[in-house]
Parts: C-alpha cells; sequence; structure tokens
C-alpha cells in the first residue's frame, strides 16, 4: 500500500482532470487540461514507483488499483498521441481513460 503525498495527491487532481474532461469535451482548455493531467498522472506514477512495498503480481486490492490506474494512465497519454487524427476514436478512448480514472479513485 503506497501512502504517499507524491503519489496520491497528483493521481487524484489526474484522475479528477480526466473525469472533467470526458464530461466536458468541449472545455476551452481542453489541450491545457490534458498536459497538466499528463504531468500530474507522470508525478503520481514517480511517487508509486518510490515506495518499497510494490507488489504488482499479487491478486488484492492495491494491485488492482495500481494496475486500474496505470492503465488510466497509458490511456490518457496515447490519447495525447490520436487527438488530432481520429476525433472519434480520441472522444472514445478518453472516456475509457475517465472509466478507469474513477475505478481507481474507489
Amino acid at each position: 500500500m503506497v501512502l504517499s503525498f507524491i503519489h496520491y495527491a497528483p493521481s487524484a487532481a489526474a484522475a479528477l482532470l480526466t473525469i472533467y474532461m470526458a464530461l466536458r469535451g468541449d472545455a476551452k482548455n481542453h489541450r491545457v487540461v490534458s498536459y497538466a493531467t499528463a504531468v500530474l498522472a507522470s508525478i503520481g506514477l514517480i511517487g508509486f514507483l518510490t515506495d518499497n512495498q510494490i507488489h504488482l503480481l499479487i491478486i488484492e486490492f492495491h494491485s488492482i488499483h495500481a494496475w486500474v490506474g496505470f492503465a488510466a494512465l497509458a490511456l490518457s497519454l496515447g490519447n495525447i498521441l490520436i487527438r488530432g487524427t481520429h476525433q472519434r476514436l480520441h472522444c472514445t478512448v478518453g472516456r475509457l481513460a475517465a472509466v478507469f480514472s474513477v475505478i481507481a479513485l474507489l
């Protein structure tokens, strides 16, 4: 279990921003918010990786949380790469990232 402020504060903020962007797809500062989300989620990942008690292969609540959070991060970062080429895919991947973010916050 990771109780590092460097993990949970930026990760929670990134998750909330991802959910916000999925709910308000027409947000004026969508690109800036998505870059802020990527930076915050990456900081959260660094905070997670600096903990000495990482057990990803054991099936328990915290390992599932870690995998779901990593999936949300991967989808968010991948979504930045496809933003200009495939609009429908971009929206679908963004909503999927938001679903994973909600699950990770639970």
